[in-house]
């Protein structure tokens, strides 16, 4: 059976995460695991690609077709690697998405939806994900559970950044978080970076999150009702998403998009520009662990702090889903 799916995998600092992403995928039935390629799109920096073979012996012995692509680090060369398939549809997964096989096959199964133009990508409501994280914890949690994190949201502070100026959202739901009030006023942000939201910058309410996915982890392997909406938002933080793949490399070929050396930007003025839709998930359980801008020191100072809770996160969640 021909690839229907060219999964373009994007490792980074962590490459011990791919072992719960492989997990994942390997978990498929034979029939989804056939409509699949998945790239690894890695660099040789001071090491060889050979340190991707126990990895690569994993997806072999499931069934699952893998190539392990020295691409270097850079991020827009993977990109142009993943645009580069003969292949439908795309999928870009950053090593720090992860949701269950259940989860995989439904995307598969529901490619088709971005058929229809006017749809640019399909993807999973992220734990964190901008705009998907109401959505997540709405699906999952109950009114007491999430109203905590809310709350967090409604409290968040947010400071001027990447040369924009924010300061029109403090104060746009102080009755309480209202999701459709924040992202109109995010809306009205004349600038072209709109992927702002409180889980992004606030690590008290990240870490709140991902408590409560450890709470419920148990939710990420089952099989849930999933469906397919649409979530009305300025703008989409594309760390996991489906794309056609002639659609996505219209959008990285036409530089009159591009505000800097990323793709995201210029998916989300495409989109606006065909007044188009972002599709998305639900109950699909989907955990992104934390945003670099709590560890990367744009937005936390304690660094090493976060990077380390992140990484005792990802340890917890893989130890309870996979027993190790």
């Amino acid at each position: 059976m021909t690839a229907q799916l060219a999964i373009a995998y994007l490792p980074h600092r962590r490459e011990e995460y791919a072992d719960l992403t492989v997990y994942s995928l390997s978990r498929m039935s034979p029939a989804h695991k056939a409509k699949v390629e998945l790239n690894i799109l890695t660099a040789k920096h001071a090491e060889p690609l050979s340190r991707w073979d126990r990895i690569v012996a994993k997806c072999k012995t499931a069934g699952l077709p893998v190539n392990v692509v020295d691409t270097t680090h850079e991020y827009m060369r993977k990109v142009n690697y993943a645009i580069s398939r003969p292949i439908e549809y795309s999928v870009k997964l950053d090593e720090d998405c992860f949701m269950s096989e259940h989860a995989w096959e439904f995307l598969i199964d529901n490619l088709g939806i971005l058929d229809d133009p006017k749809n640019v990508i399909l993807a999973p409501s992220l734990s964190n994900g901008i705009p998907s994280c109401e959505q997540f914890l709405d699906d999952f949690f109950s009114d007491e559970e999430r109203g905590v994190p809310y709350e967090m949201f409604r409290r968040t502070h947010i400071p001027n950044m990447w040369g924009v100026d924010y300061s029109s959202l403090n104060g746009a739901c102080n009755a309480g978080w209202d999701r459709g009030a924040y992202y109109e006023a995010v809306s009205r942000i004349q600038h072209h970076y709109r992927g702002i939201h409180p889980i992004r910058i606030n690590e008290v309410a990240q870490h709140c999150v991902n408590e409560l996915v450890l709470k419920h982890v148990d939710q990420f392997s089952q099989k849930h009702a999933f469906g397919i909406k649409q979530l009305v938002a300025p703008y989409f933080c594309n760390s996991f998403f489906a794309i056609k793949t002639a659609l996505w490399k219209r959008i990285v070929e036409d530089k009159s998009l591009f505000r800097d050396a990323f793709d995201e930007v210029p998916i989300n003025i495409y989109r606006q520009n065909i007044d188009g839709r972002f599709m998305f998930i639900t109950k699909c359980f989907a955990v992104h662990t934390m945003y670099n801008t709590l560890y990367g020191g744009e937005c936390s100072a304690d660094i090493e702090g976060n990077k380390k809770r992140e990484a005792e996160f990802f340890k917890a969640m893989k130890k309870a889903i996979m027993g190790e």
